[in-house]
């Protein structure tokens, strides 16, 4: 396809071209129109305009069908926001912990990782971890029938051993 430059001030002197879509000076157009209908068309599949003579080349690499490491068929030109967006064995992180899984794995992971158990700091209780946020929003109301540790009638080497021992065995 032939280049044009235009000015913003040249928008008037322009005109679709309806093959390529791009705006083309009015004085050229006539050229421009027998040239682009004779030499490009537009993909049925991803709508880009491409040379004829790329036309095969065009749909190698981008619409023949490949398979994914989770087992799924998708386009070449697809294949990338499918493994960034869609694909099971994408990398993502545990809201929790901060692990890297793949979501496949995370589905089980997260079960186990947001029922392990943390002791508020403002009132002793202990919380899973996917309650915690609920348990501050509530001002530590959140639940209701959540466990306290008296941390008056233990000395404070005793509790910080008892809260290493329960983040080590996940109440």
């Amino acid at each position: 396809s032939q280049g044009y430059s235009l000015n913003v001030t040249d928008i008037e002197d322009t005109i679709p071209c309806d093959n390529c879509k791009k705006r083309i000076p009015k004085a050229s157009y006539t050229n421009h129109e027998l040239f682009c209908k004779r030499n490009n068309i537009t993909c049925e599949k991803c709508g880009r305009v491409i040379s004829i003579s790329q036309k095969d080349q065009h749909m190698t690499e981008m619409h023949t069908t490949v398979k994914c490491v989770c087992g799924k068929e998708v386009e070449k030109i697809s294949l990338a926001y499918h493994k960034a967006k869609e694909c099971s064995h994408r990398i993502v992180r545990c809201k929790f912990c901060q692990l890297h899984k793949t979501l496949k794995e995370m589905r089980e992971h997260v079960v186990y990782c947001a029922a392990r158990t943390e002791v508020c700091n403002s009132c002793n209780k202990i919380i899973m971890l996917k309650d915690v946020k609920k348990h501050q929003d509530s001002n530590c109301k959140y639940p209701v029938n959540a466990k306290t540790i008296q941390s008056e009638t233990l000395p404070q080497s005793t509790l910080s051993n008892v809260l290493k021992l329960l983040s080590l065995i996940h109440i």
